[in-house]
């Protein structure tokens, strides 16, 4: 079969909006306060009154297995929801034994650091995720306490929120590159970038008819026709929009849902008939703030105990930052959580193995897996395991394909939650004498740029010399370029590209648009199969289907996290696997969960915050 050319033209992509994957059910308006710390604008810690005696759970001490002997748990996948539901689950239950699996010979999953030598000294690729972000929210406080309790503070770096990786992120459209909207502009400049760059056309007029457009119908639809209906015009999303899902999702905006992806927008609508008029209505109002998903509620609640246990030395150190990293790498996190586990006795690593099934335990009713080498997944040990919880970090299509037993082939159904991208992750180093044209984080290409522009069907390219500093012990110029995600649906394995054949595409990428022409000192292509769910179109009911399922299958014994269900973000990955490392090691199995409840029975709530002079504001 002919080789498919990677400057085919195939549907159209995406970056990635902030909200995670949630249902929603309107309602009444549950208030929240800030305490008045000194602290408080960066921890966040928000109590949620009286939302605790909403949450049917058995007091933490009744651990239950239905057995006396020690519990055997075990985590299937080491990266890092893994890992944190490992780490939760050793702190909470100390005495359960746990073993993590992992199919890969180093846990990590995608967050993989890599030196490269050079000639005097060494470079750091980034071969998966890259930085942290340092906003004041609610799961940032949870990554700083962690990294807090792995000791970790004096290894992290930061970039100011003053840089220009802070202040200067690009669209390139349809030929050029073009700076975004941002605090640094003045009045001014605000105005020329929106009526006059093309890239921008059409916003303003969009805002103005957003109010008068009729409501949606639809139990779903995708980012791009919700966007469209309401903004009466394509332009914002086919420029704007789409390259802000492709640093995200590596999607495609017409395929992503709207209900899932922009939650609260599509509540507003629902609610008031309007986005615009909605906020309108929230803002205005200091005792009807802007909702927050119940999810959410509860893990304010939760945790601000633990937010003001934050240093505030290390807070100090966060305050003024635009993101964050580690000096050795991100990395540096997943080895400090896996580190940790290993110096538990409780806590057994195998790592080289795969899952080849999972199923009831016939005599016990317990979770029975299968398992074999990961070089040799055809020769499964004859002796499997029984552990009493499990907790899977796999992607749901593993996971619902590893169910699949002679007696049961379809216990978790026969249709994928969120199909998964491929994306081509090419980093490349230059000399000092290789300039960039501009300073900043790097650019985006939205679905509308030309394809005479970008045959290769880039997703983005981050200028890591500018983003993260302080990695390398030598100067020079660092990019990396991300190739494929959605335009690679469909392709074969052998549709893909060899590292060569990246390298060249990314390199063509550069020359193009930022007119470097030298060759790199040192280059490092990362093939990322199926590494990014997508939340298409219908994902909130599918979402659900899974739920009664793995209830009606395991009864509760298999618990899922992961960035299948709540987000693909580090952020998003830690919160999940803190949440289920905490309702097993704390409940046991007493819980019957499944870890999707307060993702597919959602309510929202008000939240009331104090500012520093002790007024009410909204968060």
């Amino acid at each position: 079969m002919p080789r498919r050319s990677h400057a085919l033209q195939k549907p159209i992509h995406a970056l990635r909006a902030s909200v995670n994957p949630l249902h929603f059910r309107v309602a009444g308006p549950l208030h929240a306060r800030i305490a008045n710390s000194p602290h408080a604008r960066v921890a966040n810690p928000l109590q949620v009154r009286s939302f605790s005696q909403s949450v049917d759970y058995p007091p933490p001490s009744n651990h239950w297995t239905g057995s006396d002997e020690p519990p055997h748990l075990a985590v299937l996948g080491g990266g890092i929801t893994g890992l944190t539901s490992a780490f939760y689950l050793a702190k909470e239950w100390p005495e359960a034994k746990i073993t993590v699996y992992e199919a890969a010979p180093r846990v990590g999953g995608w967050m993989s650091s890599k030196h490269v030598d050079v000639a005097g000294g060494k470079v750091l690729f980034e071969q998966g995720p890259r930085s942290l972000r340092s906003k004041h929210h609610l799961s940032t406080a949870m990554l700083r306490s962690q990294i807090q309790e792995l000791g970790l503070e004096d290894q992290v770096i930061t970039q100011s929120k003053d840089s220009p990786a802070a202040l200067n992120r690009f669209i390139y459209y349809p030929d050029k590159l073009v700076k975004a909207p941002g605090p640094d502009m003045d009045i001014f400049q605000l105005l020329y970038t929106i009526f006059f760059e093309p890239t921008f056309s059409g916003i303003f007029s969009a805002v103005l008819r957003e109010p008068f457009a009729a409501k949606g119908e639809a139990e779903d639809e995708s980012v791009g026709d919700f966007l469209n209906r309401r903004f009466g015009t394509t332009k914002p999303t086919d420029n704007v929009v789409s390259a802000v899902l492709h640093g995200i999702y590596a999607g495609d905006v017409y395929k992503l849902s709207a209900r899932t992806m922009m939650s609260l927008h599509w509540l507003l609508e629902k609610k008031h008939g309007s986005i615009f008029k909605g906020f309108l209505k929230h803002r205005k109002s200091s005792t009807n703030p802007l909702p927050i998903s119940k999810s959410e509620a509860m893990w304010y609640d939760g945790f601000k105990d633990e937010a003001k246990k934050l240093r505030p030395e290390f807070l100090e150190k966060l305050k003024d930052a635009s993101i964050f990293s580690f000096k050795n790498g991100i990395s540096t996190l997943t080895t400090g959580l896996a580190d940790f586990l290993r110096e538990n006795p409780n806590v057994t690593f195998k790592t080289n193995t795969i899952i080849t099934r999972i199923e009831p335990d016939q005599k016990t009713g317990k979770v029975q897996l299968t398992t074999a080498p990961t070089s040799n997944p055809q020769s499964p040990s004859p002796d499997p395991s029984i552990h009493d919880l499990t907790i899977s970090a796999l992607s749901a299509s593993t996971l619902r394909k590893i169910a699949s037993s002679p007696s049961n082939p379809t216990p978790l159904g026969t249709t994928d939650l969120a199909p998964s991208v491929t994306v081509a992750v090419v980093n490349l180093f230059y000399p000092p004498s290789t300039r960039l044209p501009v300073s900043g984080f790097g650019y985006l290409l939205p679905r509308s740029v030309p394809l005479d522009q970008n045959p290769e069907r880039a997703l983005g390219v981050i200028f890591d010399s500018d983003a993260m500093p302080g990695q390398d012990t030598v100067e020079g110029t660092k990019l990396t370029v991300m190739l494929g995600g959605h335009w690679w649906d469909g392709y074969s394995a052998s549709d893909l590209p060899s590292d060569d054949e990246a390298v060249s595409m990314a390199r063509s990428i550069l020359a193009r648009h930022l007119n470097i022409q030298d060759a790199p000192l040192a280059t490092n292509v990362s093939l990322q199969k199926d590494c990014i769910p997508q939340y298409t179109v219908g994902y909130i009911a599918r979402l659900k289907t899974l739920h009664r399922d793995l209830k009606d299958w395991m009864g509760g014994r298999v618990v899922v996290a992961g960035n299948s269900y709540s987000g693909v973000g580090v952020h998003d990955c830690i919160k999940s696997g803190r949440q289920v490392g905490r309702l097993v090691g704390r409940h046991g199995l007493w819980s019957r969960r499944t870890g999707l409840e307060d993702l597919v029975d959602e309510e929202w709530y008000s939240v009331v915050v104090n500012d520093r002079r002790g007024q009410e504001s909204e968060e």
